[in-house]
């Protein structure tokens, strides 16, 4: 049997959830499509941010990981991952999180548990963190 569709791995969206003077929040969501009928485990889901200014090719600024997570068959499930930014690599960052948005880039990969082979899928995405002072404003 054969499978025209293949697994894909979405950055849907990165949102700042808290900041503080040691570290900043957001949450990674991430969006795998299995075509296979059953459900299956995803071993690991791992990537780094990276901070783009300037056209650079960016400074990671945070991690996240998750293991052993359950996902749909033939469909899409959505994984919502914390991680947490560490300040001093956002010092430069810090005046786009209060008064606009900061541009990132989230690269990673999920491995799937298929007991007899781990196939890893990679992502690679770029998306704007929206700042405080859009969260607040009234239309």
């Amino acid at each position: 049997m054969s499978f025209d569709k293949k697994p894909k791995v979405n950055v849907k969206s990165v949102m700042l959830t808290d900041v503080s003077f040691q570290k900043t929040g957001i949450i990674v969501t991430i969006d795998v499509f299995n075509p296979l009928p059953l459900g299956v485990t995803l071993k690991d889901l791992r990537f780094s941010v990276n901070l783009l200014e300037n056209d650079s090719t960016g400074e990671i600024i945070g991690r996240g990981f998750e293991k052993d997570i359950r996902i749909n068959g033939n469909g899409v499930t959505e994984i919502n991952v914390p991680a947490s930014l560490e300040n001093r690599s956002l010092v430069s960052a810090a005046l786009g999180f209060i008064s606009g948005d900061v541009i990132v880039k989230v690269t990673g990969d999920v491995t799937f548990d298929l007991k007899l082979f781990s196939p890893v899928i990679p992502f690679e995405e770029t998306k704007t963190i929206s700042g405080f002072s859009k969260r607040f404003l009234i239309e």
